[in-house]
């Protein structure tokens, strides 16, 4: 790839950005942009120093991520700091500089330092850096970690190992998606544009989160094209009835900014209000008219189904539903499959709970070297739903993403299933959302 000019109107940017996403953090942060020629293009600290600070060096960056001309340059650097080019060819991502091609750039403290630095780079370092390179148009490739070593998909995008379900409509969806409940705005924007380069491709959000735009946002700004994301949104509870439905609709596509929505849901029954069928109705609408690809629901019970399939004639492609070892569904999964309805988990890790620290989980994750998290996911996978894991933390974001790489034995399904436990969320026959 060419990598944009690093001039001092970019730097500028990249100072203001890097800063704000520190801010996120609950840190200050001194910022120095230096250019492929080790020239100070700016700074954000002309005098003393911010407390817990790091010092940015774009000479290494720049460096660093260069796909041509790398190897006059990098000589040049190794003559000036010969101790940091052996991390480098240990840490890159870029074979030209001897990465193995598997190690994650945030991992290479090497690319923080810069004067005054000195140790090991701290979780904050890393975080900038990342996110600093990705500002400067640096986007590689990524691919086997934990989840993937070992195996046929190693040197893999994620993008590209993660398998989809074809539904009952004829739509295919991604495996794994993203949640993003509850993110505010800026939260959500970066959490989508990371996931985004990391090989997620299915996003979950809802009118009732307030975060619709955020998601087009980061959907608009990324490499990615359109037709390879599926953007799921929801329709809340205010907005039941066949009418309210077609407009509440509209408006989520307009803060979404889509031509067309992938998956439209209700997002819960309201059985009390008793308007959910006449919002099916409305989405059956939309679905014909070509701006909804798939219709579905959430949080519905086997009633609500059998009602919705009796009276329209028309079976969700989902239904999105709690669910985790200590909440399996399995009389709920049952009857999704004699319906062909695909599930969708939300709350796939246990939200609030001590579910990850369970001893059946820890044991099942030791047996295969993975963590705890990815291995309730694989559970998941293996069952056949599709988990909505959420998290704005890139190294999470990955974990979460990457459990294609090995399977869980009948017996490790079995003692996952088995955990006790109970529902965390809200009960779909009296809660009331609006």
């Amino acid at each position: 790839m060419t990598l944009p000019t690093l001039d001092s109107q970019a730097a500028e940017q990249l100072i203001a950005a890097g800063t704000a996403h520190a801010r996120t953090l609950g840190v200050q942060v001194r910022i120095t942009v230096v250019g492929s020629d080790g020239s100070l293009l700016a700074t954000n600290h002309p005098q003393g120093n911010a407390p817990e600070t790091f010092e940015l060096s774009w000479f290494k960056a720049y460096a660093a991520a260069m796909p041509t001309g790398a190897p006059e340059l990098l000589s040049t650097w190794q003559k000036r700091e010969p101790g940091l080019f052996a991390e480098i060819s240990r840490y890159s991502m870029d074979p030209l500089l001897g990465g193995d091609g598997r190690a994650e750039i945030r991992r290479g403290g090497v690319l923080r330092g810069g004067i005054g630095a000195s140790g090991a780079p701290s979780e904050v370092d890393q975080l900038i850096c990342e996110y600093a390179l990705e500002l400067l148009g640096y986007d590689p490739p990524v691919s086997g970690g934990p989840g993937l070593s070992g195996n046929p998909h190693q040197g893999v995008h994620l993008a590209d190992a993660v398998p989809w379900h074809l539904l009952n409509d004829g739509q295919k969806v991604p495996a794994i998606g993203l949640g993003t409940a509850p993110m505010g705005h800026e939260q959500t924007e970066t959490a989508v544009a990371r996931a985004l380069r990391l090989g997620y491709r299915l996003f979950d959000t809802g009118s009732a989160y307030g975060n619709e735009s955020a998601v087009g946002q980061a959907i608009a700004a990324g490499s990615v094209p359109r037709e390879e994301i599926r953007v799921l949104t929801k329709l809340r509870g205010r907005a039941h009835g066949y009418e309210q439905t077609i407009a509440a609709f509209e408006e989520s596509r307009r803060k979404l900014g889509l031509r067309y929505v992938d998956l439209f849901l209700i997002h819960w029954p309201l059985p009390a209000l008793d308007k959910y069928v006449e919002s099916w109705r409305a989405m059956i609408k939309l679905r014909d008219d070509g701006v909804v690809r798939s219709i579905g629901v959430s949080n519905f019970t086997a009633e609500h189904l059998a009602r919705l399939v009796k009276e329209t004639g028309v079976t969700p492609t989902v239904n999105q539903v709690e669910m985790h070892p200590g909440f399996p569904q399995p009389r709920l999964r049952a009857v999704h499959e004699d319906l062909g309805v695909r599930t969708m988990s939300y709350s796939p890790l246990g939200r609030g709970t001590d579910l990850l620290g369970a001893p059946e989980v820890a044991s099942v994750a030791r047996a295969h070297g993975v963590t705890p998290a990815q291995a309730v996911l694989r559970w998941h996978v293996q069952l056949g739903a599709i988990p909505l894991p959420r998290s704005g933390d890139p190294r999470r974001q990955r974990e979460n993403l990457d459990v294609l790489g090995f399977e869980l034995a009948p017996d490790e399904l079995d003692r996952i299933s088995l955990m006790a436990g109970s529902r965390i969320g809200f009960d779909p026959e009296t809660h009331a959302e609006y």
